[in-house]
């Protein structure tokens, strides 16, 4: 995903981000509180793709109903804005939001490169997170992470590779919902 930009630093081709480290990067990106008016209307376009998007666990309240919110406001409603605030408000800690924020990125991409697809099923940001975790784990990790603790640990060692990474593996978790 060139270009990835959650707040007011966009990173796209020409950025020089060899000294990155994303990690940081990440944590800063999750605690901003406002997001840019071209990401709320990506988000708005990609309502109409699924029935349900979900930003945190179930039972947290953090679930959008797609179909709802298409039919009771309108783009750029003030309303929306706070809406998207509301079910991302609570998600800790900051990078970790920032990988959701990722993971909705991958699903906007999806979405507007395949105009027609639906997705059935809910579009649950952390577990495409996790499918994630779990597949880098798999291809890259020498770690056996097989207890709590050690998924934190491989889902912190996933959050430090680069936005271009992690965006690749967002794009095939995403485009495994359809299948």
């Amino acid at each position: 995903m060139s270009g990835l930009s959650f707040g007011d630093e966009r990173l796209d081709s020409e950025t020089d981000t060899s000294d990155l480290d994303w990690f940081d990067w990440r944590l800063e990106q999750g605690m901003i509180t406002k997001l840019p008016e071209a990401f709320l209307n990506k988000i708005w376009s990609g309502l109409k793709h699924a029935e349900r998007i979900i930003f945190g666990d179930k039972q947290s309240n953090t679930v959008l109903d797609c179909q709802l919110t298409l039919k009771s406001m309108t783009p750029g409603e003030d309303t929306f804005t706070l809406l998207i605030e509301r079910l991302t408000y609570d998600i800790h800690p900051s990078w970790y939001k920032s990988l959701i924020f990722e993971a909705l990125s991958a699903y906007l991409l999806y979405c507007e490169t395949n105009s027609e697809c639906y997705f059935k099923e809910d579009v649950n940001l952390p577990l495409i997170v996790s499918h994630c975790v779990e597949e880098f784990v798999r291809q890259n990790s020498h770690h056996d992470y097989t207890l709590a603790e050690e998924e934190n640990a491989a889902l912190i060692e996933f959050a430090q590779l680069p936005p271009s990474k992690i965006s690749q593996y967002l794009l095939l978790s995403v485009r495994a919902l359809q299948d």
